[in-house]
């Protein structure tokens, strides 16, 4: 066999076996391995992130609410402020006093209602502020039935009927209790609100923990392939 021939043969014979690298093998491995690391710690650290944020946000939302029911106590105490001098007109007699620290007492409750109504406005969901504004819109109405019965106190005070004035300390009285209800009313939904949104939050929170086996899996995965 000629040497052209020999060559021939050569080339068109079965290709030369490729050597395999095991360290290309072992390299997607660490890189694989890599992965679940950075995966692991990103997953840590963002549901870590979401727990503190979810706890920060329960706290100042808890805190708003005990605001909110602090201010209603407040308001109460204004009613009464409003209330007085028509009590007092009995033995005062002094009707353009009198009249001047209600209007005073008047000014102080209605922007204070108006200042925690619109505070509710903004920051309340719309589905959950609807009986809240319910009980606002009737403590304002108990109210303007109280200062109309303290009017006719005053007015009766003024042209000295004092025998129908004593019949008229009743119904004032009775209007100032209302008053006080309607309060009530709006601090009972103010407290079952507070209740509704700290149950939200623990529901986002027990959502968050499920995450965490997750997590744990991930971490076993990590611990084994290393």
């Amino acid at each position: 066999m000629s040497y052209t021939t020999r060559s021939s043969a050569s080339r068109d014979g079965p290709p030369a076996p490729q050597v395999r690298h095991p360290l290309m093998k072992w390299n997607r491995v660490y890189f694989l391995l890599a992965a679940f690391v950075v995966l692991t710690v990103s997953l840590s650290l963002f549901l870590n992130h979401q727990l503190v944020e979810t706890n920060k946000r329960t706290v100042l939302g808890n805190f708003q609410w005990v605001t909110r029911l602090e201010q209603c106590d407040k308001l109460s105490k204004m009613a009464g402020q409003v209330n007085a001098p028509g009590n007092d007109i009995l033995s005062s007699r002094d009707v353009p006093a009198e009249t001047s620290r209600r209007n005073g007492a008047l000014s102080v409750f209605d922007q204070a209602l108006s200042v925690l109504r619109s505070e509710l406005s903004q920051n309340v969901p719309p589905h959950n502020a609807v009986p809240l504004l319910n009980d606002f819109s009737f403590v304002k109405q108990q109210m303007d039935e109280l200062i109309a019965q303290i009017n006719t106190v005053f007015s009766l005070t003024r042209d000295g009927k004092f025998d129908q004035l004593r019949s008229q300390i009743a119904p004032t009285s009775h209007g100032y209790d209302d008053v006080l209800r309607a309060l009530d009313s709006l601090r009972s939904h103010l407290r079952a609100q507070r209740k509704v949104y700290l149950e939200e939050q623990i529901s986002v929170t027990n959502a968050l923990q499920r995450y965490e086996w997750l997590l744990s899996l991930l971490v076993v995965v990590t611990v084994i392939g290393i």
